[in-house]
């Protein structure tokens, strides 16, 4: 019999462009397919690859039928949109497959931040990057340089707010380390035959925006930031005592 394993993929905004090889192929060739794609045109794809791949949209404990599909010695396959790291099932599925003495892994795929940086043609290599939930971000005050990329997800629901009155929470916050008038973007990844979407906006004007879950608050990093000269010199980018290095 072969040897009973969980793979996670993702299939990025556009499963059918975004889908990597190495998922295909994990995909088409397992046992048992099952996938949460709220997206009706990503289904129809999905089952066009593995026609017998099953909906855990209204199963009410998502990880008892891969559990019963390992025990039965079957390779898995779980479809998750975007990227499956950034989905807490996963994560639950992998911990409850290994627990048991399945091997299990996810599979690198597309995700929301990736879409992003291509379309805003954003280089976070450049002056560094940093993403956060949200709520995650208010509630622990998470410390951020406002001189590098900040990203940040989940804006539909900020704590137990409504949208307008979450958004103007974060805009408070952040006009302790931005102006005003500094500019955000607020981007939504490509869909199933939509492009992608940017609005960009003054940070003062931000409770205004409409968002949806897939929306994500991009705020380019506030210009001026020196380099330390200390380190400059250190690192071979500064004469120590003048002239030409």
């Amino acid at each position: 019999m072969p040897e009973a394993y969980l793979v996670i993929i993702g299939v990025g905004e556009q499963p059918a462009e975004h889908i990597t090889i190495e998922a295909r192929a994990w995909l088409v060739n397992a046992g048992r397919v099952f996938y949460f794609l709220t997206d009706e045109a990503a289904q129809r794809w999905l089952h066009q690859l593995h026609p017998p791949a099953q909906s855990m949209q209204q199963e009410a404990d998502p990880l008892t039928p891969i559990t019963i599909a390992l025990q039965a010695g079957m390779s898995v396959c779980l479809v998750l949109p975007g990227h499956p790291a950034l989905h807490p099932l996963a994560h639950q599925a992998l911990q409850q497959a290994r627990t048991a003495g399945y091997r299990a892994w996810m599979s690198p795929a597309v995700s929301a931040e990736d879409c992003l940086f291509a379309d805003l043609l954003v280089d976070p290599g450049r002056a560094g990057g940093q993403s956060f939930d949200t709520t995650h971000f208010l509630l622990q005050r998470c410390r951020f340089d406002a001189s590098s990329m900040l990203m940040l997800w989940h804006l539909h629901q900020i704590g137990q707010l409504e949208a307008a009155l979450g958004l103007r929470v974060l805009r408070d916050y952040l006009t302790d380390y931005y102006p005003a008038g500094h500019l955000v973007i607020l981007y939504e990844p490509p869909t199933a035959g939509n492009q992608s979407q940017m609005q960009e906006f003054e940070l003062q004007s931000l409770p205004t925006a409409q968002v949806t879950p897939q929306t994500l608050l991009y705020v380019p990093g506030r210009p001026g930031a020196k380099a330390d000269k200390a380190m400059r010199r250190r690192l071979g980018m500064e004469p120590a005592h003048g002239g030409t290095p």
